[in-house]
């Protein structure tokens, strides 16, 4: 009876110990583990929380940006479309006018020539009727109205070739008239000469065509900036331009001046433009010869060489770009250049004739010079006079002094 008591108590006791025992190493061991890892836990749910927060941010983000972008780009296709509309209103507008301004013109300028041929109708009765006074006003009127008729007229074209001038130019701040030759199939003379004209009669207004005719400006800054570049160079030159042209220098010119019409007379056919470029030629190498000789009278062709030699070159230029286009205009251009060539010649003689009386001055005070100190010195005389004026005949006494 007491060894059942006494192993149920000692396996009560056991049992107890174990427990604490248990207890203990809960508390020591397994308690601090469980806690770690509930804290690893929480800190990765945390941390899992906070990228799960930050990609919703993120992609909320990235769609607003792109509701953004779409908000952007649609405010960009309208203004693109309001841009295009107003530009198709600009030209629509501008073409409106043309035609409105061609129209006027054209109507005005035909109504002017009925009044003129009604007037010289008019005239040309009151002249078969022997009224010399009627029939001048008449006449006089008919050809005022005629004019003004023709004027309106090509005002009237001119319309049409300034809207696709501007047209081609829509946009640039200026282009040349090369680049604008090449639209137009015209010569780049002669579209100089009608964008001058068009300028000129207002035809074509907010355009400005350079000093050189070669470029032409639809920006009026980009204008006031090519003159004052054009003004400073000009203040420039004047600077560095010598007082008084050296020998070297006249030389230099002239020789450049017949390297290139050598090269432009090789495109001239016409046989007396040719030929008066041959003579000019002759006459500036003559002048280049005669400053070689005496260098110090480069001075005396400073107009030459500043004007004349430049502005024959031009001349030259101009004649070949506009001797192969037809028509009276080109024609009319070719013998004008003819006839100053002509008279470039005959100055260019004047000035060689005039250095050469200045070379025969000098000589002539030289040979002056040198018989006064060959008289002061005794070696000249009388007999030496005589001798020297005899002209010298072979055989003759006197003259070879064998006889």
């Amino acid at each position: 009876m007491s060894e059942n008591n006494s192993g149920k108590n000692f396996n009560q006791d056991d049992l107890g110990a174990i427990l604490n025992d248990a207890a203990h190493v809960f508390k020591e061991s397994v308690a601090p583990a469980l806690a770690q890892a509930g804290r690893e836990v929480g800190s990765v749910l945390e941390k899992t929380a906070r990228d799960i927060s930050a990609q919703q941010q993120a992609q909320n983000a990235q769609r607003q940006a792109e509701r953004e972008r779409q908000r952007a780009a649609m405010a960009e296709q309208i203004a693109a479309r309001q841009a295009k509309a107003a530009e198709q209103r600009r030209l629509a507008a501008r073409h409106n006018s043309f035609v409105g301004r061609q129209l006027a013109y054209g109507v005005t300028g035909a109504f002017a020539c009925f009044i003129a041929m009604s007037l010289g109708i008019s005239a040309l009765g009151s002249l078969l009727m022997l009224e010399l006074v009627s029939a001048v006003i008449g006449g006089v009127m008919a050809g005022a109205a005629l004019l003004l008729g023709i004027h309106l007229i090509r005002m009237s074209s001119g319309m049409r070739r300034a809207e696709s001038y501007l047209k081609f130019m829509d946009g640039w701040v200026g282009c040349t008239l090369a680049e604008l030759s090449q639209h137009t199939r015209l010569p780049v003379s002669r579209l100089a000469e009608d964008l001058s004209w068009l300028i000129k009669h207002r035809v074509l207004t907010g355009v400005w065509l350079d000093l050189d005719g070669e470029i032409l400006f639809t920006d009026a800054s980009a204008y006031q900036e090519y003159l004052a570049q054009r003004r400073g160079a000009a203040k420039q030159d004047e600077k560095a331009a010598p007082t008084d042209e050296s020998a070297e220098a006249v030389l230099a010119q002239g020789r450049s001046f017949l390297r290139q019409t050598a090269q432009l007379r090789t495109m001239i056919e016409d046989v007396q433009v040719h030929a008066r470029v041959v003579q000019m030629e002759q006459i500036v190498q003559n002048l280049l010869d005669w400053v070689q000789e005496n260098p110090g009278g480069a001075s005396k062709l400073r107009r030459l060489t500043r004007y004349y030699l430049p502005t024959t070159l031009k001349l030259l230029r101009t004649y070949t770009s506009v001797d192969d286009n037809p028509g009276e205009k080109a024609r009319q251009i070719c013998q004008e250049i003819d006839r100053i060539l002509d008279t470039v010649n005959q100055a260019l003689l004047q000035l060689q004739d005039t250095l050469l009386e200045d070379t025969a001055l000098d000589v002539s005070a030289e040979i002056s010079a040198l018989e006064s100190m060959l008289a002061q010195e005794g070696l000249t005389g009388p007999s030496l006079d005589m001798a020297g004026s005899a002209p010298y005949v072979p055989g003759v006494k006197g003259n070879d002094g064998r006889l």
